[in-house]
């Protein structure tokens, strides 16, 4: 800070003149920005010294006296106007202007405030000199003040008298570094020069060779496709992790990220199935079939919010009597998964409760039910065999069937006489959900994409020796032609999609593992799921006391009063759990999905079953030898034909993979449903536009027998109806 402008505010004020202008001020402040109250004044002044400001522009502005008021080293100020050299005054005001704002940083506000202060003064000289009015006021509100000068056109006159002792000063230039400086000059009179050194015009960089920019493009995309990789690997090594190791509350079953609506009472993420084992499962004192020992599931059937869905449930149902063991916030499942721990608290009771309390939300509750795998996996059904030694037929050597016998199941279907024609696409999905698979057989090679495990949510799909199911069934559907090795798939070049819903610690697959595959099924763009699994009635049955057949049990067995009584009771305590399923179908059915059920190993109506309501599925009953009539073991439709779509494959002792490189005989409706499922991937893959109720159409027209109500699975007359009837869209 100068001592020029030190003595302005305060101290000795012996080489100064004191002016005042009576005319009145018209004063209209214009407000620059704020200013933090601590740096105030001082921030402001010691910016104009770190500029070199000339001391001259200083004036001081009294507005309480609504007068001007300032100090200057300059005597006989007045308006410039009246000078007869203005014109000169006026130059050497823009030249001192000029220098002042080279001095500060063009981007700063300081900057921006000189330019308006010079642009709102007013100059008064003395023909030599100049000062100029101005004037900064700091109000109470911490604003920096600048008000526009009006022209005052009368003289100003000294008011206050102050001696100055003019014979010892020297006017001059005191600046070394002009090019005018006055060594016995002790005051600058302003006339310093310096030289003007002009810079260099800048250089204008040539223009890049082309190879070089088309260099830098191609690094650059190197770059970014080295970031997605680097993404997709670190995705790929968590999905592969032993743990549930994904993204915190990412949701693998629909691939996004969701928010824990409740942390301080859900599981961290969602759609994690709670391990279970054996000991958590009882029959239901009711005939409800096993179930999860005081677990049930609530869904949220409407369009509400399900954070709001969530805190109404726990009004209900405090964490302090319940244990929240699982949710899934998708607006098409939104459900969650409680457990009953107050053993005063009755299952019964309190489903009425929250269904009378809740409802806004049309809830669906139901105890959380388990299932088995559909096939007859008994010691005496299911043996493993050395291969006869029978002729050799042409089509199987050539197609590596090798044996007449391995390949039955493909001849009663007749698939020998439209496999030349009629080819599968990798770009079908066929999804199978199942116990396990042995990824690594031989027969399967790399045909498959999108493997998941439902408990572990990740790719680590395996299988064991008590899992073999998922293999055998894969195996039908999918396994490779044209290797000289084992047995061929129906729709072998089809895209194998695994999805496993179990593991070694329980012999039961969970309603929610099995919702969860499904939805994960859908949301990787499947095109025919197949679900070989179904509630085992013959072993409820037995347990509850109703029969007692054992394994001899015969159809009749299973006619009598108590069998239909109990039936109709397991009926009416999974309404909500059926319509539930039904909901889920409908999904698949509006993305075209098409999904296929085995119809079960009891001979019992197949719509018993809580997920057998809807007429979207395809359901498999199992054929005898010979493809002409229904095994007596398997379930049956009892609807008419245009409710429910049945159709019967080969379902006896039926040659397929199974872990390590190894292949068995099985029974089942297991068996003959993906036999079912690989067939609409192969009409899928030939009639890409087909909906599914063409292919409903196709497979109930063809081959139907009206006494069992159920088509024959026969692939050239399904082929020769659609080629009728199929019009492309």
């Amino acid at each position: 800070m100068s001592s020029k402008f030190k003595q302005l505010n305060g101290s000795s004020m012996n080489e100064f003149s004191v002016y005042k202008v009576s005319k009145e001020w018209q004063y209209n402040p214009i407000i620059v920005s704020d200013f933090p109250a601590h740096e105030r004044e001082t921030n402001f002044r010691s910016q104009l010294t770190r500029c070199n400001v000339d001391d001259r522009i200083f004036a001081h502005f009294n507005r309480k006296e609504k007068s001007i008021h300032w100090s200057s080293e300059f005597e006989n100020l007045v308006p410039y106007e009246t000078l007869s050299n203005k014109n000169e005054i006026l130059k050497k005001f823009y030249r001192d202007r000029d220098k002042i704002l080279k001095k500060c940083p063009p981007s700063g506000d300081f900057y921006s405030w000189f330019e308006k202060i010079f642009s709102n003064v007013t100059i008064y000289s003395n023909g030599k000199d100049y000062c100029l009015i101005w004037g900064i006021v700091l109000r109470e509100n911490e604003k920096i003040i600048i008000p526009p000068p009006v022209k005052i056109s009368s003289v100003a006159e000294p008011i206050i008298p102050i001696p100055n002792d003019s014979d010892n000063i020297v006017l001059g230039c005191t600046d070394p570094k002009a090019l005018n400086y006055n060594a016995d000059a002790n005051k600058d009179d302003g006339s310093c020069t310096y030289e003007v050194v002009t810079p260099p015009p800048p250089q204008v960089q040539d223009s890049y060779p082309w190879w070089w920019l088309l260099l830098l493009i191609l690094t650059g995309f190197l770059f970014l496709i080295g970031i997605i990789l680097s993404l997709l690997y670190c995705l790929a090594f968590c999905w592969n992790c032993p743990e549930n190791s994904a993204l915190k509350n990412f949701n693998p079953v629909h691939g996004a990220v969701v928010e824990n609506p409740r942390p301080d009472i859900l599981p961290e993420d969602p759609n994690v199935i709670p391990p279970y084992d054996d000991n958590d499962i009882e029959l239901d004192s009711l005939f409800g079939g096993f179930v999860m020992t005081d677990v049930f599931n609530i869904a949220d059937m409407s369009d509400n919010d399900f954070a709001n869905f969530v805190d109404d449930v726990e009004i209900i149902c405090p964490s302090s009597q319940f244990e929240y063991r699982y949710w899934d916030s998708n607006e098409d499942s939104k459900r969650l998964q409680l457990k009953i721990i107050d053993e005063t608290i009755t299952f019964d009771s309190l489903k009425i409760s929250l269904k009378e309390r809740l409802e806004r939300y049309n809830p669906l509750v139901w105890k959380e039910s388990l299932f088995a795998t559909a096939s007859n996996q008994s010691n005496d059904l299911v043996w493993s065999e050395e291969i006869d030694e029978l002729p050799i037929v042409d089509y199987c050597k050539q197609n590596n069937l090798l044996l007449d016998n391995q390949a039955s199941h493909l001849y009663e279907i007749g698939f020998d006489q439209i496999f030349d024609q009629y080819k599968g696409s990798s770009n079908i999905k066929l999804a199978i959900i199942d116990d396990g698979f042995d990824l690594n057989h031989e027969d399967f090679s790399s045909n498959y994409k999108n493997e998941y495990n439902v408990l572990s949510r990740n790719k680590n799909v395996n299988s064991s020796n008590n899992r073999n199911h998922g293999s055998h069934v894969s195996g039908l559907a999918c396994a490779n032609a044209n290797n000289n090795i084992g047995t061929i798939g129906v729709a072998s070049e089809c895209t194998l999609m695994p999805i496993q819903i179990q593991n070694d610690n329980s012999k039961f697959l969970s309603s929610s593992s099995i919702i969860d595959a499904i939805l994960y099924a859908y949301n990787n763009d499947a095109d025919v799921i197949n679900l070989s699994l179904g509630l085992p009635f013959g072993e409820i049955l037995h347990h509850h006391g109703i029969i007692n057949c054992g394994m001899d049990c015969e159809k009749s067995d299973f006619e009598s009063q108590h069998v239909v009584e109990a039936l109709n009771e397991y009926q009416n305590s999974t309404i909500d759990q059926s319509l539930f399923w039904s909901s889920i179908y409908e999904k698949l059915e509006q993305k075209n999905i098409m999904i296929i059920y085995a119809a079960g190993n009891d001979p019992l109506p197949l719509e018993i079953e809580a997920n057998h309501k809807s007429r979207f599925p395809i359901y498999v009953s199992a054929s005898s030898p010979g493809h002409q009539s229904m095994e007596e073991w398997t379930a049956y439709p009892a609807s008419k034909i245009d409710s429910l779509t049945c159709v019967a494959a080969p379902g006896y002792c039926v040659l397929s993979t199974v872990p390590d490189n190894n292949y068995i005989r099985m029974p089942g409706t297991s068996m003959a449903a993906p036999i079912v499922a690989a067939s609409v991937a192969l009409v899928k893959s030939n009639y890409p536009d087909i909906s599914n109720d063409e292919i409903r159409e196709a497979f109930k027209n063809s081959n139907f027998n009206s006494n069992d109500k159920v088509s024959y699975l026969w692939l050239p007359a399904i082929f020769d109806y659609l080629n009728l009837n199929h019009s492309t869209s």
